[in-house]
Protein backbone atom coordinates (compact mmCIF):
# COMPACT_ATOMS: atom_id res chain seq x y z
CA UNK A 1 0.00 0.00 0.00
CA UNK A 2 2.79 2.42 0.65
CA UNK A 3 3.89 2.08 -2.57
CA UNK A 4 0.76 2.96 -4.31
CA UNK A 5 0.45 5.90 -1.93
CA UNK A 6 3.74 7.06 -3.49
CA UNK A 7 2.79 6.34 -6.87
CA UNK A 8 -0.43 8.35 -5.98
CA UNK A 9 1.27 10.92 -4.99
CA UNK A 10 3.52 11.12 -7.55
CA UNK A 11 0.77 10.97 -10.46
CA UNK A 12 -1.60 13.64 -8.54
CA UNK A 13 1.14 15.87 -8.27
CA UNK A 14 1.82 15.60 -11.97
CA UNK A 15 -1.63 15.98 -12.91
CA UNK A 16 -1.78 19.44 -10.87
CA UNK A 17 1.51 20.83 -12.55
CA UNK A 18 0.16 20.05 -15.88
CA UNK A 19 -2.97 21.86 -15.25
CA UNK A 20 -1.26 24.77 -14.21
CA UNK A 21 1.13 25.03 -16.90
CA UNK A 22 -1.32 24.00 -19.93
CA UNK A 23 -4.51 24.48 -18.88
CA UNK A 24 -5.86 21.40 -19.69
CA UNK A 25 -6.53 17.47 -18.42
CA UNK A 26 -3.34 15.28 -19.50
CA UNK A 27 -4.02 12.35 -20.82
CA UNK A 28 -3.23 8.99 -18.99
CA UNK A 29 -0.23 7.89 -21.84
CA UNK A 30 1.14 11.70 -20.89
CA UNK A 31 0.94 10.69 -17.32
CA UNK A 32 3.03 7.45 -17.61
CA UNK A 33 5.84 8.55 -20.15
CA UNK A 34 6.42 11.59 -17.57
CA UNK A 35 6.55 9.54 -14.66
CA UNK A 36 7.60 6.46 -15.59
CA UNK A 37 4.80 4.07 -14.38
CA UNK A 38 3.13 2.03 -16.61
CA UNK A 39 -0.47 3.03 -18.50
CA UNK A 40 -1.92 0.37 -16.69
CA UNK A 41 -1.30 1.02 -13.23
CA UNK A 42 -2.09 5.13 -13.89
CA UNK A 43 -4.96 4.30 -15.03
CA UNK A 44 -5.99 1.45 -12.10
CA UNK A 45 -4.32 4.13 -9.33
CA UNK A 46 -6.73 6.89 -10.60
CA UNK A 47 -9.62 4.56 -9.98
CA UNK A 48 -9.61 2.80 -7.44
CA UNK A 49 -7.44 4.80 -5.06
CA UNK A 50 -7.47 8.67 -6.56
CA UNK A 51 -10.98 9.19 -7.23
CA UNK A 52 -12.01 6.74 -4.36
CA UNK A 53 -10.66 9.09 -1.72
CA UNK A 54 -11.55 12.35 -3.51
CA UNK A 55 -8.38 13.12 -4.89
CA UNK A 56 -9.11 13.77 -8.31
CA UNK A 57 -12.29 13.33 -10.54
CA UNK A 58 -13.13 12.98 -14.36
CA UNK A 59 -13.48 10.34 -16.57
CA UNK A 60 -9.91 9.37 -17.33
CA UNK A 61 -10.35 9.78 -21.17
CA UNK A 62 -8.85 13.49 -21.35
CA UNK A 63 -10.62 14.78 -19.06
CA UNK A 64 -8.73 14.63 -15.06
CA UNK A 65 -9.29 16.94 -12.72
CA UNK A 66 -7.58 17.57 -9.50
CA UNK A 67 -9.68 19.32 -6.28
CA UNK A 68 -7.36 21.87 -5.80
CA UNK A 69 -7.80 22.43 -9.49
CA UNK A 70 -11.76 22.26 -9.39
CA UNK A 71 -11.59 24.60 -6.30
CA UNK A 72 -9.37 26.95 -8.55
CA UNK A 73 -11.76 26.57 -11.80
CA UNK A 74 -15.10 27.45 -9.50
CA UNK A 75 -13.72 30.63 -8.57
CA UNK A 76 -11.51 31.81 -11.72
CA UNK A 77 -13.06 32.38 -15.42
CA UNK A 78 -10.66 30.81 -17.91
CA UNK A 79 -9.75 33.63 -19.96
CA UNK A 80 -8.54 33.50 -23.89
CA UNK A 81 -5.01 34.66 -25.01
CA UNK A 82 -5.66 35.69 -28.56
CA UNK A 83 -2.73 37.06 -29.52
CA UNK A 84 -0.60 40.39 -29.92
CA UNK A 85 -1.67 44.12 -29.30
CA UNK A 86 0.19 47.12 -30.56
CA UNK A 87 1.04 49.80 -28.32
CA UNK A 88 3.31 52.03 -30.64
CA UNK A 89 2.12 51.48 -33.93
CA UNK A 90 -1.22 49.93 -34.55
CA UNK A 91 -0.82 46.24 -35.30
CA UNK A 92 -3.07 43.83 -37.08
CA UNK A 93 -5.66 42.03 -34.22
CA UNK A 94 -5.02 38.25 -34.32
CA UNK A 95 -8.52 36.43 -33.63
CA UNK A 96 -6.62 33.04 -33.00
CA UNK A 97 -7.05 31.72 -29.47
CA UNK A 98 -3.38 30.97 -28.57
CA UNK A 99 -3.86 29.83 -24.88
CA UNK A 100 -6.21 30.33 -22.32
CA UNK A 101 -5.06 32.13 -18.33
CA UNK A 102 -7.37 31.15 -15.33
CA UNK A 103 -7.75 34.46 -13.61
CA UNK A 104 -10.02 34.91 -10.58
CA UNK A 105 -13.25 36.01 -10.46
CA UNK A 106 -12.90 38.92 -7.44
CA UNK A 107 -10.02 40.72 -9.18
CA UNK A 108 -11.80 40.68 -12.87
CA UNK A 109 -15.27 40.81 -12.18
CA UNK A 110 -18.43 39.36 -14.37
CA UNK A 111 -18.19 39.48 -18.06
CA UNK A 112 -16.72 38.51 -20.78
CA UNK A 113 -12.94 38.61 -21.57
CA UNK A 114 -10.00 38.56 -23.94
CA UNK A 115 -5.93 38.46 -23.18
CA UNK A 116 -3.97 40.59 -25.12
CA UNK A 117 -0.06 40.87 -25.19
CA UNK A 118 1.32 44.07 -25.26
CA UNK A 119 3.57 44.99 -27.77
CA UNK A 120 5.44 48.12 -27.63
CA UNK A 121 5.84 51.31 -25.83
CA UNK A 122 3.49 53.67 -26.28
CA UNK A 123 1.41 52.72 -22.86
CA UNK A 124 4.93 52.73 -20.42
CA UNK A 125 3.26 55.93 -18.67
CA UNK A 126 -0.06 53.39 -17.66
CA UNK A 127 2.36 50.64 -16.24
CA UNK A 128 1.70 48.49 -19.82
CA UNK A 129 5.17 47.28 -20.97
CA UNK A 130 6.72 45.03 -23.97
CA UNK A 131 5.13 41.55 -23.37
CA UNK A 132 2.60 42.25 -20.62
CA UNK A 133 -0.59 40.49 -20.54
CA UNK A 134 -3.56 43.07 -20.83
CA UNK A 135 -6.35 41.70 -19.99
CA UNK A 136 -9.95 43.11 -21.73
CA UNK A 137 -13.42 43.10 -20.58
CA UNK A 138 -15.45 42.63 -23.98
CA UNK A 139 -17.36 46.12 -24.71
CA UNK A 140 -18.17 48.53 -27.70
CA UNK A 141 -18.52 51.71 -25.25
CA UNK A 142 -15.56 53.53 -23.30
CA UNK A 143 -15.68 56.13 -20.58
CA UNK A 144 -13.55 59.11 -20.93
CA UNK A 145 -9.73 58.02 -19.66
CA UNK A 146 -10.65 54.53 -20.09
CA UNK A 147 -8.01 52.12 -21.55
CA UNK A 148 -9.42 50.71 -24.74
CA UNK A 149 -8.44 48.18 -27.45
CA UNK A 150 -9.51 49.44 -30.34
CA UNK A 151 -9.61 48.94 -34.30
CA UNK A 152 -8.46 51.26 -36.26
CA UNK A 153 -8.90 50.91 -39.75
CA UNK A 154 -9.09 46.38 -38.86
CA UNK A 155 -5.86 47.21 -37.04
CA UNK A 156 -5.53 46.67 -33.33
CA UNK A 157 -4.75 49.38 -31.15
CA UNK A 158 -4.64 50.20 -27.39
CA UNK A 159 -4.68 53.60 -26.44
CA UNK A 160 -6.58 55.42 -23.37
CA UNK A 161 -9.72 57.17 -24.99
CA UNK A 162 -11.15 60.78 -24.72
CA UNK A 163 -14.30 61.98 -26.95
CA UNK A 164 -13.20 65.31 -28.05
CA UNK A 165 -16.21 67.14 -28.23
CA UNK A 166 -14.51 70.81 -29.65
CA UNK A 167 -13.21 68.45 -32.66
CA UNK A 168 -16.20 65.74 -32.89
CA UNK A 169 -14.14 62.85 -32.89
CA UNK A 170 -12.33 60.71 -30.85
CA UNK A 171 -8.65 61.01 -28.96
CA UNK A 172 -6.77 58.05 -28.49
CA UNK A 173 -3.63 58.98 -26.26
CA UNK A 174 -0.46 57.38 -25.88
CA UNK A 175 0.93 57.06 -22.58
CA UNK A 176 3.87 57.80 -23.93
CA UNK A 177 5.48 61.45 -24.77
CA UNK A 178 7.54 60.01 -27.40
CA UNK A 179 4.26 59.59 -29.53
CA UNK A 180 1.08 61.37 -30.71
CA UNK A 181 -2.28 61.69 -29.91
CA UNK A 182 -4.65 59.41 -32.78
CA UNK A 183 -7.52 61.81 -34.08
CA UNK A 184 -10.42 59.55 -35.39
CA UNK A 185 -13.84 59.75 -35.96
CA UNK A 186 -14.16 55.56 -37.18
CA UNK A 187 -13.20 53.94 -33.33
CA UNK A 188 -13.78 50.46 -32.90
CA UNK A 189 -14.03 49.79 -29.56
CA UNK A 190 -13.33 46.21 -28.63
CA UNK A 191 -12.88 46.40 -24.90
CA UNK A 192 -11.59 47.77 -21.72
CA UNK A 193 -8.21 47.09 -19.78
CA UNK A 194 -9.55 45.91 -16.51
CA UNK A 195 -5.91 44.20 -15.32
CA UNK A 196 -2.38 43.72 -16.26
CA UNK A 197 -0.22 40.98 -15.69
CA UNK A 198 3.00 41.60 -15.49
CA UNK A 199 5.86 39.26 -16.52
CA UNK A 200 9.34 40.27 -14.70
CA UNK A 201 11.06 37.59 -16.26
CA UNK A 202 10.75 38.60 -19.59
Amino acid sequence: MDKVKEKAAIIEQYISSYLELHGKSPRIVDIAEATGISRASVSRILNTYLKKNGRVEGDFKGNIMTNKWRRMLDSSIMVPVVGQISCGCPALAEENIEDYIPLPKQIIGTGHFFILKAHGDSMIGAGINEGDYVVIRQQQTAENGNIIAALLDNEATLKRFYKDTKAHCYRLHPENSNYPDIYTDNCQIQGIVVSVIKNYLK
